[in-house]
């Protein structure tokens, strides 16, 4: 019962009361989820590059990515979570976008740059990429959204 998640259950004998409060709490949590589902079938569907890394330094793991960033960076789910971003600087980073980027992660800031990614394969890709603070109520970064888009084609890595 719970990786069905259900939204509620009633045991037998039922009692009315209980019955009704019931399924009124089922419906209110199924229109809660609504949303949270159509925009985690977004992501995942996206044809941009998306990964959520965990504002923790230093090491800002990654916590998830959809298929577009997998098929960008040529790496599996598994070879990608639990990581830094970092493992796709490569060798042939620009210096100025590094700088930047680990400044706004640092600063808990949003920030877009152009980069290079250092892919699985040993080519890179240039990219435009939007890294988007996600805050807690108390207005502290708790994750980051990354938003790669690529704007060349994967070449040799210099």
């Amino acid at each position: 019962a719970k990786q069905a998640r259900p939204y509620g259950y009633l045991i037998k004998p039922l009692d009315e009361r209980e019955m009704i409060t019931t399924i009124e709490m089922a419906v209110s949590r199924h229109r809660g989820d609504v949303p949270a589902r159509l925009l985690e079938q977004a992501i995942a569907n996206a044809g941009v590059g998306m990964m959520m890394v965990s504002a923790l330094r230093p090491t800002y793991q990654i916590t998830m990515c959809n298929a577009a960033f997998e098929r960008m960076s040529g790496y599996s789910l598994a070879e990608i979570i639990g990581r830094s971003p970092w493992f796709l600087e490569g060798p042939a980073l620009v210096e100025a976008s590094e700088t930047r980027l680990r400044r706004a992660l640092d600063a808990g800031r949003d920030c877009q740059a152009g980069c290079e990614v250092f892919r699985r394969d040993q080519t890179t890709i240039e990219t435009d990429l939007a890294l988007s603070a996600v805050r807690a109520a108390s207005g502290e970064a708790t994750h980051f959204l990354i938003c790669l888009s690529q704007t060349s084609a994967a070449r040799p890595a210099s």
